[in-house]
């Protein structure tokens, strides 16, 4: 890290930069290419270090570690294919596809992006948005072909998730006031987009049930926090809030039996799932571990298995420097002119 004088009425540098002493090594956020730096306005500097990599693991509902994917590396988001085989992981603000067999990341996008899209139904293609973008594409899962433009938007719009009757893709579109939609796109028919949520707050990350007849996703519509609430499909009706204190990051365990989110301190939570007279009812969420904190509203750090039973979650990596560690340095100037 490196420091120089700035004179703020004239708005310009001053003298030459020089070397903060303490923070030679400051850990830059991959997936976004940040530093992981923050100064008070008195010059205090609190910094991150470590390499910021991401061992890809599969943990039982105890967060005990069952196994691992590959090697760790600049992950940012996961989601597992349809099948359970392969992995579509976000790494280096690009989509990567890793075989569970042979968990060796093969890229598949080259334009930049957030989050890892989502996996055609029968697993053929993946679905994802482009960086500050407004078009969702197409590409096949394997790398073969060019990607396919299936929107081209008026405002920028993120993938969500492509229903499992193959019917809809879901994505998140902001309005020109700023505020996060719900939108479907038909894949059959004339293709045209039709709004599912549009209300005076922000609703995004959409996540179609397994049956297709539902959809949770995250809404501030309660004040303060984000909550995960569940309403019907394709169009919106009655709704459930799910999350209580806090909740992000919905995921449907894939018979429809489960709901799981992320809490505000990153414990993983989840409720049951039960057919009701008027739609579904929900069990009191249960906590079961810690998740790492998401780098973007789009990229889930966790998915759940087919069989329920594991979670696959970004855990922070334990090789020899990457371990990430808070440091705060005060009165450094001081230090830097004796």
């Amino acid at each position: 890290m490196v420091a120089q004088p700035f004179d703020s009425k004239r708005a310009r540098l001053l003298d030459d930069r020089i070397s903060v002493p303490g923070a030679e090594v400051v850990a830059v956020m991959g997936a976004l290419a940040h530093s992981s730096v923050s100064v008070s306005n008195e010059g205090t500097i609190l910094f991150g270090t470590g390499g910021g990599r991401y061992q890809l693991a599969w943990l039982n509902r105890e967060g005990k570690m069952l196994g691992s994917v590959g090697q760790p590396d600049r992950y940012g988001s996961v989601r597992i294919s349809p099948d359970g085989t392969r992995i579509a992981a976000g790494l280096a603000n690009d989509v990567w596809v890793l075989e569970m067999s042979r968990p060796i990341p093969s890229r598949l996008t080259f334009l930049g992006m957030f989050g890892t899209g989502a996996w055609s139904p029968d697993g053929q293609q993946i679905g994802y948005h482009l960086l500050s973008g407004r078009k969702l594409m197409l590409k096949n899962a394997n790398g073969s072909g060019q990607e396919e433009t299936a929107l081209q938007a008026q405002f920028t719009v993120y993938m969500n998730d492509w229903s499992p009757d193959g019917r809809y893709l879901v994505y998140t579109q902001q309005n020109p006031e700023g505020r996060f939609e719900l939108w479907l796109l038909p894949l059959m028919g004339d293709r045209k987009p039709q709004p599912l949520l549009q209300t005076p707050f922000n609703d995004s990350q959409g996540q179609v049930s397994p049956d297709s007849k539902w959809i949770a996703y995250t809404s501030d519509e309660s004040g303060g926090f984000n909550e995960v609430y569940v309403t019907s499909l394709p169009r919106a009706g009655i709704r459930w809030r799910v999350s209580s204190n806090g909740g992000s990051f919905p995921r449907w365990s894939r018979d429809g039996k489960e709901l799981f989110y992320r809490a505000l301190d990153g414990i993983l939570m989840v409720a049951s799932v039960r057919t009701a007279p008027r739609g579904l009812g929900f069990g009191t969420p249960a906590p079961l571990f810690r998740v790492p904190e998401p780098i973007g509203m789009f990229a889930y750090p966790y998915d759940v298995a087919p069989d329920g039973k594991r979670i696959l979650a970004l855990m922070p990596s334990k090789v020899s420097g990457d371990s990430p560690s808070l440091t705060v340095l005060v009165n450094w100037d001081a230090k830097s002119h004796p």
